[in-house]
């Protein structure tokens, strides 16, 4: 143990711009290369919702906010389109609630209260204490239908807040001048005079039919305080007559009518039940009507303690009340004393629901939810915890079809969001008539890998119009597939339209091997949502595979053409299984999928002797993509020559064999037309060996020194790279004379210890990397020395696409017949020559597009050339036949946004042209991955057996740390490491490709600890916005890093817009119960449990809001940061305040002298024990003191003379309609 705990890196003040692992940390490192200083910014945006402990739910746009400390705060929404909102850092939040119905929310911190809006990325503004620490926040309450609240303390006051309309038609969070000293009004019901430890507000509540009368529960207070704010006093006093119990209430609820209060208690094992029209005492306290006990017990380790045994106020209790009523009146609210009551309870360690009968005192039912939800668990995958592992720490109730608690049942008690601790958000639905827990589902952005192999995504980029076919699909996947999508019911559908406005970095990944869906990532606003396995089943981009989980298929090859961040036109995919190899070309647009090649078990063993299956019983285990093609040296196809150009497929056979397959000379198998192949039988490497990776890479001899004699100039091999099983060394082999190059075998002498292997060349392929719907031909006429004339010249063009297939071929010519005339002719048809007319007598350009299948030639004169042989098939390169008697042949791409466009324009597309004559390869390198490090070596040196292998560059793995994965990123010019060490801890490495010098300290992340296996890192270039790096868990945690060359970059990123949230149901929340109306159903009619006389003198609910707006809660001046910071660090004792008011110092000098002010300075001195400097101060203290009372008696006096007015007022209004309501009585 003691090993594994000193490995544990801990935190460092000095590096801590390196090692945050949040979305904070901006790491820019500085290093020195051989060219330039190079800045590489790495910010980690990654949602692992393990770290969130609390949300809120809005029923009426179906909206979830998850809020956690250090994490962005997520909104998500219906399709799971999700908003990541940055926020403070270094905050403990204990409180969230969303103004509903609208895009505004609130979060509460000990020292701050935010309103924010997830329409926009930065918060809108805060509200901060107004006063010192014993201010500080503890709890948030916000009435239904109002756009005011009110804020607990740590001092046992209570502050008011409201939106107000600013004049740039924005609203602001600003502090009301009313403040109400809830401790003080329980003052004459605590057992000591003096309670210094007493006055923290655990929680609120407020009446739903009476928003001017609160519930709060205080520590040290053996009760509920219940006080009118227009009266700012005390109304009632709950008390629990003498049990020890009350003093450890910790959250209180009023009942939906506003019959009951109850409260209970951190471990909620009890509940107290009090009458709201109970017996009330002169000194207003009224007696406790029942104390239930639920059977819940909690642990002491679970209670927020510091180390002077006081309540922690950091940690908000994780305890609460929920209360629902039977099932009544959709219309009419149901009376508390004639229905059942169901009351949800939980804590740290429980979750239940207990239904009783108030009036009759009676408990009917009591169904241990936590329970239930543990034994699910342990039958499912998601976790083999037990209730005893279970952590809650926060849970709310989708009320989805309703917004007024007056009308809740017990139905909306059935679908209920858990906060469990490194868990993340739970979705439960309940069988209420099972009493048991129907489903499951957890909060991830990827699924949970069941497999035992690898998890391995595949990225697409796919146009536009896969999207729109997507897009529709998304937010209508049925309940089963996504229980999710039962409270994501915002918006109908996810609108294709909004894709349209990040085409340029929307990406769909598929989780390989595993088939249980796929993710569409859009990296700018770092959203991740999930698509449904029939969706992907169904979909162009996956349909046609045939897979099934668990028949023993295994993917083994999987390519985009061209590869992102291009727009992907072509997916090619192998698929193996235990008696055939598939490949399947799917073409996206138009969508398309062709069954390219089958080789049955029988056809690979008539090459190669298979017995058994490997892998997952498949007949192959790994194949990879050759850039090559075979060229048939007689007509019996017994030799080959392996040249360069077109596409191959290296087969690795469950026999540790390997077969080379042409995929340009794909014929009709099942007529016995095989493609040219070569087979490399296992004999050919080590005995007791096998071949656990192996890349290709083409080789030119002119480039090694110590090349053989007999080799010709200009001569290049297909080079084979293996690295052996068992970390044997490595086997290098040459493909195209089938002879073994070298063998560095791992001895004593010669460490050769290496677990895979990459190969690298600078080298794009130019028909993978352009996909232009038209192809611009130059053809020019090889200019005689000796005449200096031309000849009669004529060849044929090859045109192909990506994989080297034969689309159309035809000839071209000059001078038939003695006529200087340029013409063209269809193969396979004789006498059909066309004559071009051509400005230029000694050279042509032909425009060359696909226009239905129709391959048409533009000279002027529209001529078609006749179908491709392969339907929906693009040109990719273009070749010339042997007896090509031009000059080289050049040729381009154009898009049709080119045409047009200006010549600087022009000059820079004409870097797209090539020469097919020029030689387009070029050295590749070779990296070897060991456990701790990656050596890079070229390609030559490798190929020769003579000389000192030494290595080009040296990447080094953090100490420590042992390597998962790597990859090449070719728009960073750089290699991406990725590395464990014995914490699970995941280290981020970046290293330049050429020089190896460490172009950023390894970047930590601890999403990942609770994870087996390597993982894997896939790099995503968007245009604009740097490179994307998402790490592939297994545990359902997608890993995000945003890679960016400036910092500007990133602080340009971060001040973006979501573009998601801008439909027309997304407003912020207006200023005043009257305008928020308008975003709320109609209120319920509410029905008092009061007399006649009763209900005569109530005022209805909309005159009470208006009222308290109005007159109760007016607004002051809101407080910056800045101000709050200064006034809240300002020390109290050694630096005395600055007087408002400085008297002259000779004028007090000589009031000192007259006697009476300075006898009265000399005894409080000797009374306080302090010199006369300290006493004239503490005199002048209390000299402010005085005139502020005296300030605030005069305003109290003031105010009561208004109310007494309005008490008068409505003592006569009520006089007159007593008189009416008696005459119409008579």
């Amino acid at each position: 143990m003691d090993q594994f705990v000193n490995k544990i890196r801990f935190w460092d003040s000095k590096e801590s711009a390196t090692f945050s692992s949040r979305h904070q940390s901006t790491t820019a490192i500085t290093t020195t290369t051989t060219t330039k200083q190079t800045n590489v910014f790495c910010t980690d945006e990654t949602i692992d919702y393990k770290a969130y402990h609390l949300c809120a739910y809005d029923p009426i746009l179906g909206v979830l906010i998850c809020v956690g400390n250090n994490e962005p705060v997520v909104v998500l929404a219906s399709g799971r389109r999700r908003a990541v909102l940055p926020v403070r850092k270094g905050t403990c939040w204990l409180n969230c609630h969303i103004l509903a119905g609208t895009s505004s929310f609130l979060l509460l911190s000990p020292d701050c209260l935010l309103l924010l809006d997830y329409t926009q990325r930065n918060p809108t503004c805060a509200l901060f204490p107004r006063g010192k620490s014993e201010t500080f926040f503890t709890c948030l309450h916000v009435p239904q239908g109002v756009t005011w609240g009110a804020v607990g303390c740590r001092n046992g006051t209570v502050a008011y807040w409201k939106l107000k309309q600013e004049e740039n038609n924005k609203v602001s969070l600003v502090w009301t001048a009313l403040t109400s000293n809830v401790s003080e009004f329980c003052r004459p019901f605590l057992p000591t005079t003096n309670p210094t430890k007493d006055g923290y507000i655990y929680a609120m509540d407020s009446y739903a039919t009476s928003p001017n009368m609160f519930i709060a529960v205080i520590s040290g207070v053996s009760g509920v305080c219940k006080w009118d704010i227009e009266e700012n006093s005390l109304y009632t006093l709950f008390t629990t007559s003498g049990n020890t119990i009350g003093s450890a209430l910790t959250t209180c609820k009023v009942t939906p009518g506003g019959t009951y209060v109850v409260a209970t208690t951190r471990d909620v094992s009890v509940v107290l039940i009090w009458s709201n029209s109970g017996k009330k005492k002169k000194d207003k306290s009224v007696e406790l009507t029942w104390v239930l006990e639920t059977g819940c017990r909690l642990s002491t380790n679970f209670v927020n303690l510091n180390e002077e045994n006081e309540i922690d106020d950091t940690i908000a209790p994780s305890c609460g009340i929920y209360i629902a009523r039977s099932t009544g009146s959709s219309t009419h609210v149901q009376s508390d004393k004639k229905c059942q009551m169901y009351l949800l309870l939980y804590s740290a360690k429980d979750l239940v629901e207990i239904v009783v009968d108030m009036e009759e005192k009676q408990l009917i039912q009591r169904e241990d939810i936590l329970a239930n939800v543990a034994a699910l668990q342990l039958e499912s995958t998601l976790s083999p915890d037990s209730k005893d592992m279970i952590t809650l720490q926060h849970i709310i109730p989708c009320t989805c079809s309703k917004y007024w608690l007056g009308m809740c049942s017990e139905t909306e008690l059935n679908i209920l969001i858990l906060m469990i601790q490194d868990s993340g958000p739970l979705l439960v639905e309940r069988s209420r008539a099972k009493r048991a827990v129907k489903c499951i589902t957890e909060m991830l952005d990827i699924p949970r890998s069941s497999s035992s192999s690898d998890n391995e995504m595949f990225i697409v980029k796919p146009p536009i119009e896969t999207m729109y076919t997507i897009s529709p699909f998304m937010g209508k996947v049925r309940e089963e597939t996504n229980p999710w999508n039962i409270i994501f019911t915002g918006m109908k559908r996810v609108n294709a339209s909004e894709f349209t406005k990040e085409e340029d970095s929307a990406i769909i990944g598929i989780i390989s091997n595993g088939f249980s869906g796929g993710i569409c990532l859009l990296p700018s606003s770092n959203e991740c949502l999930p698509i449904p396995q029939e969706l992907i089943k169904q979909d162009i981009i996956c349909s046609g595979c045939e897979y099934v989980e668990g028949d023993g298929s295994l993917i083994i090859l999987e390519r985009a053409f061209p590869e992102p961040p291009e727009t992907t036109k072509v997916i090619l995919r192998a698929v193996a299984k235990e008696d055939m190899v598939t490949l399947f070309i799917m073409h996206l647009s138009p969508p398309k999928v062709e069954s390219f090649l089958l080789f049955s078990k029988e056809m690979l063993a008539s090459i190669a002797s298979l017995t058994t299956g490997g892998e997952y019983g498949a007949v192959a285990r790994k194949a990879i993509l050759v850039e090559c093609h075979l060229e048939s040296l007689d007509t019996t196809c017994s030799e080959f020559n392996i040249m360069h150009g077109g596409w191959s497929i290296l087969l690795q056979l469950c026999d540790g064999s390997l077969i080379l397959i042409d995929l340009r000379s794909v014929g009709d198998v099942e007529k016995g037309h095989l493609p040219h192949m070569v087979h490399y039988p296992s004999g050919l490497f080590p005995a007791g060996t096998s071949v656990t990776s192996f890349h290709t890479t083409w080789l030119d001899w002119d480039d090694v020194p110590e090349r053989s004699k007999s080799r010709i100039d200009g001569e290049s091999s297909l080079v084979l790279f293996c690295v052996l099983s068992g970390q044997k060394g490595l086997l290098v082999w040459d493909m195209s004379r089938m002879r073994l190059l070298t063998y560095f075998q791992n001895t004593e002498r010669e460490d050769w210890r290496y677990n895979s292997l990459l190969t690298h060349s600078k080298k794009v392929s130019f028909y993978e990397s352009n996909w232009g719907k038209k192809l611009l031909i130059s053809i020019s006429l090889k200019i005689d020395s000796t005449t200096g004339g031309s000849n009669t010249n004529e060849g044929c063009i090859f045109l192909r696409d990506f994989l080297g297939r034969l689309l159309i071929s035809f000839s071209v010519g000059y001078g038939l017949d003695g006529n200087n005339v340029w013409y063209l002719k269809r193969d396979n048809i004789e006498n059909d020559c066309h004559p071009i007319s051509s400005a230029d007598a000694q050279s042509i350009k032909l425009c060359i597009n696909i226009v239905d299948n129709q391959v048409v030639v533009d000279t002027g004169i529209e001529l078609s050339l006749g179908e491709t042989l392969f339907p929906c098939s693009h040109i990719a390169m273009v070749e010339t036949s042997f007896s090509w008697t031009f000059a080289n042949l050049v040729w381009e791409f154009l898009e049709e946004k080119q045409e047009g466009v200006a010549e600087s324009e022009k000059e820079e597309n004409s870097k797209l042209s090539r020469d097919v004559s020029s030689d387009q390869r070029e050295e590749g390198s070779v990296l070897l991955c060991g456990d701790r490090k990656i050596n890079m070596f070229r390609a030559t040196q490798l190929a020769t057996s003579g000389g000192e292998k030494k290595s080009l560059a040296i990447y080094q793995i953090p100490s420590g740390c042992v390597l998962e994965h790597a990859v090449v990123c070719k728009s960073l010019r750089a290699i991406l490491l990725l590395s464990r060490d014995a914490n699970k801890w995941r280290w981020f490495s970046l290293f330049d490709l050429n020089s190896a010098d460490e172009l950023m300290k390894p970047f930590v992340m601890t999403h990942f600890v609770h994870e087996e296996g390597d993982l894997r890192i896939y790099p995503v270039s968007i245009k604009g916005d740097g490179v994307h790096v998402y790490i592939l868990g297994r545990g359902g945690t997608l890993g995000h890093l945003l890679l960016s060359r400036e910092a500007s970059e990133e602080v340009a990123r971060f001040n973006q817009g979501h573009g998601y949230f801008t439909n027309s149901c997304y407003i912020p929340a207006p200023a005043g119960f009257r305008a928020y109306a308008r975003f709320l159903p109609s209120p319920p009619t509410m029905k008092q449990e009061h007399g006649f006389l009763k209900r005569l003198m109530t005022l209805p609910w909309e005159d009470v809001v208006l009222k308290i707006e109005c007159e109760v809660l007016c607004s002051e001046r809101s407080e910056s940061f800045d101000e709050f910071q200064e006034r809240i660090t300002r020390p109290l004792e050694k630096t005395p305040p600055t007087a408002p008011k400085q008297p002259d110092p000779e004028q007090e000098r000589k009031e000192l002298l007259q006697g009476s002010r300075y006898s009265e300075l000399k005894s409080i001195a000797a009374r306080e024990n302090v010199t006369l400097s300290e006493a004239r101060r503490i005199m002048s203290e209390n000299r402010n003191r005085l005139e502020e009372r005296g300030e605030r008696i005069a305003q109290i006096e003031n105010r009561s003379r208004e109310l007494a007015e309005q008490a008068a007022t409505f003592e006569e209004l009520a006089r007159k309609l007593k008189e009416k309501q008696r005459n119409r009585w008579f």
